[in-house]
């Protein structure tokens, strides 16, 4: 048996149990999770500096998960997964203009999966995936008699060939993807097909990857996508890689068709084209007893990048932007100091720009990341202090108008009990008050208790 339970702030009960077993043949698992919060929460107003209550944030749901898997001979498995959940909650909206929006979600899947590496030879074999989702979203304004209803169905499937032998691997696939939308504006449907094939070369510490993939879609242009990868490993504890690709992102069929949640309309712009990225990256890792390094650096250049714009404080939609260009970096650290001390640390500098204006692109800060300390002075005892921050977010075209930057610090207490971990937990400790969003303000301090089978972070 595995299982979780977490409460706090809001009134917030959530909780988690599965059982696994199996044996040589064949094994299982089924799980359930559950929650329910009325979802109150203080929180700082940023320009004045007020504490405040966030009211109707409240909700509540669940979910069922079952898979069962058979093992097949040389290393090949065979499974079947079905998961269920459903979920009711209010959304109160922005603050200056409160909405509080019922929303209830139905969810399933159902999927098969086939790996048999060794069915037709001792080097060669086929594998498959097949999934079908149902899913039904169902909207009620309070303060306005208005409501939306939307259901999507859809489908993948994928079969495919692979070969291996000592210095080469190899594989082809293909693959169908279809959705299908019904809502108040109308039926819309998508029909995409694909075609892939990886070839994989190794001799010693090089490696050579080149992938190529052929897209048709029933809405857009058909697409070509490729990507190499060349890495080399100069000894067991660092790896230097670099990589170029050229991929194409179809639009999403929501910000296609457009759709209403929490008193903000998201507007249909069925004129939305396909993105094509092409990007070069670069990375190194080394792995030692005492510490954790890795680095990447990246260059993106995107034509008809899809992207977020609000038109009106209660309206927006997704445009294209016709050539953006993202430049930056990410250093990850992990540090053993000394035996009970951990230090940890993410960082992400980026900067985005709207190459025919010269502007940032919004929604995007220039740096973000986290840094943490771990301090266990007893095997059954743990605590951690993690500081997590971003700079400030341009929110529209004009790179005018801002989001203010902020810096969260959390604190967690882990004690070793039975089989499990129980936790004591401390969010936004010093209460710092942003926005997430212009109108939806961060959470302000909240305290946990909980208990889980496995240890957990911040």
């Amino acid at each position: 048996w595995v299982g979780s339970l977490l409460l706090g702030t809001g009134s917030t009960v959530e909780g988690t149990a599965a059982f696994r077993a199996g044996n040589e043949k064949k094994d299982w698992v089924i799980g359930a999770t559950g929650s329910n919060t009325k979802g109150d929460y203080r929180y700082t107003e940023p320009v004045s500096g007020q504490t405040r209550n966030r009211d109707h944030n409240d909700s509540a749901g669940g979910g069922i998960l079952a898979k069962h898997r058979w093992h097949l001979e040389g290393g090949g498995s065979f499974e079947v997964l079905d998961f269920f959940s459903h979920g009711d909650r209010t959304n109160p909206g922005r603050i200056d203009i409160p909405t509080r929006d019922h929303e209830s979600d139905t969810f399933n899947l159902l999927g098969l999966k086939l790996h048999a590496p060794e069915l037709i030879s001792e080097h060669d074999g086929v594998f498959a995936k097949a999934a079908g989702a149902y899913s039904r979203t169902a909207t009620r304004t309070g303060y306005q008699p208005d409501s939306t209803d939307s259901r999507t169905l859809g489908h993948f499937v994928q079969a495919g060939y692979m070969r291996r032998d000592d210095h080469t691997t190899f594989t082809v696939a293909v693959e169908n993807e279809y959705d299908y939308l019904r809502n108040d504006d109308g039926m819309f449907n998508r029909n995409l097909f694909g075609a892939n094939t990886t070839f994989a070369l190794q001799f010693g510490a090089f490696r050579l990857v080149p992938t190529l993939r052929q897209n048709v879609s029933s809405l857009f242009p058909s697409s070509t996508d490729l990507n190499f990868t060349a890495s080399v490993a100069p000894d067991s504890q660092s790896e230097f890689a670099i990589s170029y690709g050229r991929q194409h992102l179809y639009p999403s069929m929501i910000a296609a068709t457009g759709f209403k949640n929490s008193g903000f309309n998201v507007l249909a712009n069925p004129d939305l084209r396909v993105q094509s990225d092409s990007i070069v990256q670069a990375t190194y890792s080394r792995n030692e007893k005492k510490y954790a390094l890795y680095l990447t650096f990246f260059y993106d250049s995107i034509l008809n990048r899809t992207t977020f714009l609000s038109v009106t404080t209660t309206e927006g939609k997704f445009v294209n932007v016709p050539e953006v260009v993202v430049v930056g970096g990410q250093v990850d650290v992990q540090w053993y100091i000394v035996d009970p001390f951990v230090v940890r640390g993410s960082s992400t500098v980026t900067r985005a720009c709207n190459r025919s204006t010269g502007r940032e692109m919004p929604y995007k800060p220039r740096i973000e990341g986290f840094a943490s300390m771990s301090y266990s002075p007893l095997k059954w005892f743990a605590v951690t202090a993690q500081e997590q921050f971003m700079t400030k977010r341009f929110y529209t075209e004009s790179s005018t108008q801002t989001l203010a930057p902020f810096a969260q610090t959390h604190l967690r207490f882990d004690f070793d009990v039975g089989v499990g971990v129980a936790f004591l937990k401390a969010s936004n400790v010093l209460d710092a008050g942003a926005f997430e969003n212009p109108g939806f303000p961060y959470p302000g301090r909240s305290f946990w208790i909980g208990y889980t089978t496995g240890r957990g972070g911040i």
